[in-house]
């Protein structure tokens, strides 16, 4: 509640309009307490900040039926993510990439570094570095001894696909299924609740490969669905901006979770097998406790790797 990100009042709103029962789920303002069972039950490193609320919303939902429908897929078919026209404003660079550019090891996320490691990547490859936890530059930061055959690993599809074709082909076969069918399949099986995805539908999927490009990848997305609603309904959908499932990072980071930063570089460093170095993991914490807001998502990261790594290590679950 009160955040940037909360659509209690629009959700209600529309689901009263077309006569649907509605209850309101809050987000946990204090998840101290839930941390180590959250990271347990995504069973390994998992690095998706909203499977925190994922987690609760399933919890929650698990105590009135046990089987849901989750919207999965939808952005994946129709062009719905912003990182796609973002990504398209350089399409025009194609296969070509300047060879030979290094690596450079650096704490932040933005600037020559970001910009050297999509020019020495093709167009497509590029692609993978709009929603990456680490560019590859604050990788080779954390870890300075690792030298990394790749600066993406990506499993595709051999074809001649346009350029949006080709975004949704590699979410397709990275994304979705490693990400976001990942988490919510782990966060609702956690409480025993089935979630079922017909926007993906093998028929439905199928049926809308054969719409022309032009109506299935609209402006505003997903307009393809006006034919379900009445007008002023999909006014009121296609009015309102986008927002993510992003939880109150900052609360938690000053709070709940503020207890775990101290010797977090130390610990890492331990469980990684020095992999990860410790005077850097310290570094990026103490940006972020300076005020660089920016690596929250990250240090985050950090925080569910080191819970996650000691849990696998000791076999002891949160």
């Amino acid at each position: 509640e009160g955040s940037s990100m909360d659509e209690g009042k629009e959700a209600a709103e529309f689901a009263k309009s077309i006569g649907l029962a509605h209850w309101s789920v809050p987000m946990a303002t204090r998840i101290g307490d839930d941390f180590d069972r959250i990271v347990s039950d995504l069973d390994e490193p998992f690095a998706d900040p909203s499977s925190f609320p994922t987690w609760y919303l399933s919890r929650e939902t698990a105590r009135y039926v046990p089987v849901a429908i989750g919207g999965d897929g939808g952005d994946e078919l129709l062009a719905g993510y912003k990182r796609y026209g973002q990504h398209l404003r350089s399409s025009w660079r194609g296969r070509r990439r300047l060879p030979g550019i290094g690596v450079i090891p650096t704490i932040e996320r933005k600037g020559l570094s970001k910009l050297l490691s999509e020019i020495g990547m093709t167009w497509e490859d590029s692609y993978s570095l709009r929603f990456s936890g680490f560019m590859p530059g604050q990788r080779a930061f954390l870890q300075p001894s690792y030298k990394a055959r790749h600066k993406t690993y990506w499993r595709r599809e051999a074809a001649h696909l346009s350029p949006v074709a080709s975004m949704i082909n590699l979410d397709m076969h990275n994304y979705l299924p490693e990400y976001i069918l990942r988490k919510t399949d782990l966060c609702s099986m956690a409480h025993g609740l089935e979630i079922r995805v017909p926007l993906l539908d093998h028929c439905l999927f199928e049926s809308l490969l054969t719409v022309s490009e032009r109506d299935r990848f609209t402006k505003p997305s997903k307009m393809l669905f006006q034919s379900l609603f009445s007008s002023s309904e999909v006014e009121v959908l296609w009015s309102r901006k986008k927002k993510g499932f992003n939880p109150p990072l900052r609360d938690w980071l000053r709070h709940d979770l503020a207890p775990r930063l101290p010797g977090l570089g130390k610990d890492l460093c331990e469980l990684s097998r020095s992999q990860i170095a410790s005077s850097r993991v310290d570094a990026m914490v103490a940006r972020y406790s300076g005020g660089a807001e920016h690596f929250a998502e990250q240090v985050l990261q950090l925080l569910i790797l080191s819970e996650s790594l000691k849990q696998l290590s000791t076999g002891t679950p949160g």
